[in-house]
């Protein structure tokens, strides 16, 4: 009797490996991502406290992009593409296994891997 493809890998810890690398690699890519820009902001924010300070008045400072702020973007796209492209490979891979999101059927895998373990172990 052949086992179907996705009943494999709901009962082997392939399918749970799989999406919780998928959901870390999103992770740290979403991290990567969004660091230098959050960093460049709060980097101007202080910029712009201490020329406020030093002049004793508020700065005038008009919002425009300069080649340095598309720089930083372009930088970080590729890097938010990839943490997309990941969580929604994650997403999709648990929902054809499991049929439920990713983070519900890791908890369910979870569960289930202890359970054996504890019943091998006594």
């Amino acid at each position: 009797m052949i086992d179907s493809l996705r009943k494999v890998l709901a009962d082997s810890h392939v399918a749970p490996i799989a999406i919780a690398l998928l959901m870390a690699w999103s992770l740290i890519d979403g991290i990567d991502g969004l660091a230098p820009p959050v960093f460049y902001a709060i980097l101007c924010a202080v910029l712009f406290v201490i020329t406020a300070v030093t002049e004793r008045e508020m700065p005038y400072s008009p919002f425009r992009l300069h080649g340095y702020d598309f720089l930083v973007l372009s930088q970080c796209l590729p890097h938010l593409l990839n943490a997309v492209t990941y969580a929604a490979a994650a997403w999709l891979l648990s929902q054809w296994v499991y049929g439920q999101g990713p983070i519900r059927s890791l908890r369910t895998a979870w569960s289930e891997i202890i359970r054996r373990s504890d019943v091998s172990s006594t």
